[in-house]
């Protein structure tokens, strides 16, 4: 392992990489920036991500991602050829593939253990610190993806409640309407 740190500012250059570079920009800083890494088949944390090639956007071919990073939601891969390049999205999942002949879906999780992705409870800094050890990319879209149902989940939960709330007093009202029309025939 390398013991010098990254440098961010003028990246190593990846010659070997079979995708050619882009036009205006010089090889040797080709790199995205911070947050960005390279996406190397031969590597670590690779992904097939197939994006158009945007050398000669005429000619209708896909190519590799040169470079990706995990989007702010968390839930997605973005990636580009290199700097100055569009980029592209690609939802993460954490099954990619499923056989419909073979396929053993995992048991649901129950409400207890959903409990612990709620952001108020004790474990998520311990669920974030395992997150960011384990360096899989598609658990962590899951459970991000978790995270915001519980949290739309909570937030529909407060509207029926306030729906509720305001229909009772407007239920005894009618209620109260229709007895006087009782009283009045």
């Amino acid at each position: 392992m390398d013991n010098y740190p990254i440098n961010y500012k003028d990246p190593p250059a990846c010659d070997n990489y079979p995708i050619k570079l882009g036009r205006n920009v010089d090889p040797a800083n080709n790199h995205p920036g911070v947050g960005y890494w390279l996406n190397d088949p031969f590597g670590g944390h690779y992904f097939p991500f197939s994006i158009p090639n945007d050398e000669d956007p005429k000619a209708f071919e896909r190519t590799g991602a040169r470079y990706i990073h995990l989007s702010d939601d968390k839930e997605s891969l973005i990636g580009m050829l290199g700097k100055g390049y569009p980029t592209y999205g690609l939802p993460l999942y954490l099954l990619e593939h499923v056989d419909e002949g073979n396929y053993d879906p995992p048991p649901p999780l129950s409400l207890k253990q959903l409990e612990n992705f709620t952001p108020d409870s004790p474990l998520v800094p311990k669920i974030q610190e395992v997150l960011e050890y384990l360096q899989d990319h598609r658990l962590t879209a899951e459970v991000a993806r978790t995270k915001q149902l519980l949290k739309n989940q909570k937030a529909l939960r407060e509207q029926v409640v306030a729906l509720y709330k305001t229909a009772e007093p407007l239920e005894r009202h009618l209620l109260e309407v229709d007895m006087q029309l009782t009283s009045v025939r």
